[in-house]
């Protein structure tokens, strides 16, 4: 009876997703478009369609009933470009007597390092050009003298962000750059997939195109 119970209770929080998903490496399955689901808590979720000619996004509540996800969309163009901004975070600060460090870690909405980002430096007294390394990394080392500082980080296809730096302190920064939409999933408009051996950091979702099943797991 315990045993019942247990896995009961298993199967039922199993039904709630949280992070993100992308199908797995190895599948060994072409599509012509891929999926990337973001489940939010209270049932909310992004998605992320990549297809040939672009990627769609929309934002809407998703549940799981019966082997069957279903994505309801209620989103705006306007509220998904919010969503879609590039970011940054600042994961370390320091103060220096010597000369400031801004050390950039570049990264995709995957959390894969971007190669070659441009990093345009715009400091008080001089300016200069710099390109992240094959983890999308970036060391800058300026003297406190070069405040006001400003970053201007691009790279093709990703949308750019500016970082205005005034403060005496050297930073660790992460910075998130996102590709900008082609268009996005209507107000009302519903998805439907079936969906199977749901986990914590995977599950499998039948493809759309032939009778395949596809293995998501989990990148945040």
């Amino acid at each position: 009876m315990l045993i019942f119970f247990f896995l009961l209770y298993s199967e039922i929080n199993a039904q709630v997703l949280n992070g993100g998903f992308i199908i797995k490496d190895n599948n060994n399955y072409y599509t012509p478009e891929l999926d990337f689901f973001h489940f939010k808590n209270d049932s909310n979720i992004i998605l992320e369609r990549w297809t040939d000619i672009g990627t769609i996004y929309g934002i809407g509540k998703y549940s799981i009933k019966k082997n069957k996800l279903v994505i309801v969309f209620d989103s705006t163009p306007d509220s998904v470009k919010n969503f879609l901004t590039s970011s940054y975070k600042i994961i370390e600060e320091k103060f220096v007597s010597k000369d400031l460090k801004y050390d950039l870690n570049i990264i995709d909405e995957e959390m894969n390092g971007l190669e070659t980002a441009f990093v345009s430096f715009q400091g008080n007294k001089s300016k200069s050009k710099y390109f992240s390394d094959e983890k999308g990394k970036v060391r800058i080392k300026v003297s406190h003298s070069e405040l006001p500082i400003s970053l201007t980080i691009s790279y093709i296809g990703y949308e750019t962000i500016t970082l205005d730096l005034k403060d005496s302190l050297s930073k660790r920064i992460n910075i998130c750059l996102k590709n900008p939409p082609s268009d996005f999933f209507n107000f009302g408009e519903k998805l439907e997939f079936r969906i199977k051996d749901i986990h914590r950091d995977s599950f499998y979702i039948m493809s759309e195109y032939e009778n395949v099943w596809l293995q998501y797991i989990k990148k945040y």
